[in-house]
């Protein structure tokens, strides 16, 4: 994915683990984080141990400040398993393996539409 996002010009940082993802969307503005379902085994025992849980620990901040940022959620898991309150945590949902065009397609459509919004407040 890396490679996808360099080919599109797109500025990207990756982190290795929940923690430190939550960290940094604290302490910078991301218009876009891509997470994937499933972290790992290691994470197991935290508190946010899947994308599921960070994006419901961002939402549930957002809720209280009032802002947004798009979350999309990277996964070998179909969506129609995702559970639908799940689900809504998300803007956007990419099934693995995607190629770069339609990835780089759903994210366009992304900022097409917070920009689209900005204008219009």
């Amino acid at each position: 994915m890396k490679n996808d996002f360099e080919e599109f010009g797109y500025k990207y940082h990756f982190v290795d683990n929940p923690t430190d993802a939550i960290a940094e969307w604290k302490t910078k503005k991301y218009d876009i984080i891509v997470t994937d379902l499933h972290l790992g085994m290691e994470y197991q025992n935290e508190a946010l141990n899947n994308g599921i849980d960070i994006a419901r620990y961002i939402r549930e901040q957002e809720y209280q400040s009032g802002n947004r940022t798009f979350i999309v959620l990277y996964t070998t898991v179909m969506e129609s398993n995702i559970g639908t309150d799940d689900k809504t945590l998300f803007d956007n949902i990419f099934q693995k393996p995607i190629g770069s065009y339609q990835l780089d397609v759903g994210i366009q459509k992304l900022l097409l539409n917070k920009f689209t919004i900005e204008i219009e407040t």
